[in-house]
């Protein structure tokens, strides 16, 4: 009869304990946020254009290269503008130096001398950089390069093999 009794009195304060409103659970505070501080920009691949070629560009990141097309500034109809193409290996990536690199230029309301060029064209050709200087002549009021670069890049893993389109106008 004993365990009856603890039984009911433990039954009594349960269902009585459950009425009971409960307090509402206390949400933790949100952590202190660090003061904001302004984000630093990526270091800058070398992937910079030579100092002449300020003027229009194009520019394709990827995680194994970058290739640059860039006109330099004040292209005038009377004279050629001189575009620039470079292709640099990025992270552990280089240029393969004997991969059969191909450049194929249009030009279009303009012209260029040589439309097609291969790796003894180019001004200079190393594992850090491909870089071709293609003299570009405009015919009209908006000349537009139109471009597609075929070559490979490795790591010491593998070897890649490319091939990217890009366009640069000349304004």
């Amino acid at each position: 009869m004993r365990i009856d009794r603890v039984a009911a009195s433990v039954g009594l304060v349960m269902l009585l304990g459950c009425n009971r409103s409960a307090p509402a659970p206390v949400a933790p505070e949100p952590p202190a946020l660090a003061p904001a501080t302004p984000a630093t920009p990526p270091p800058a691949p070398p992937s910079a254009p030579s100092a002449e070629a300020s003027g229009p560009r194009a520019e394709i990141s990827e995680p194994s290269f970058v290739l640059t097309a860039a006109l330099a500034a004040g292209a005038t109809p009377a004279a050629p503008a001189a575009l620039t193409v470079e292709l640099r290996g990025a992270g552990h990536f280089h240029v393969n130096e004997l991969y059969p690199v191909n450049l194929e230029l249009d030009v279009r309301d303009g012209s260029t001398e040589k439309p097609s060029l291969r790796r003894a064209d180019a001004a200079e050709y190393t594992q850090a950089v491909a870089r071709f200087a293609v003299p570009v002549q405009r015919a009209g009021a908006r000349t537009v390069v139109l471009g597609r670069m075929r070559f490979a890049v490795c790591s010491a893993e593998n070897c890649v093999p490319e091939t990217r389109n890009f366009a640069v106008a000349i304004n």
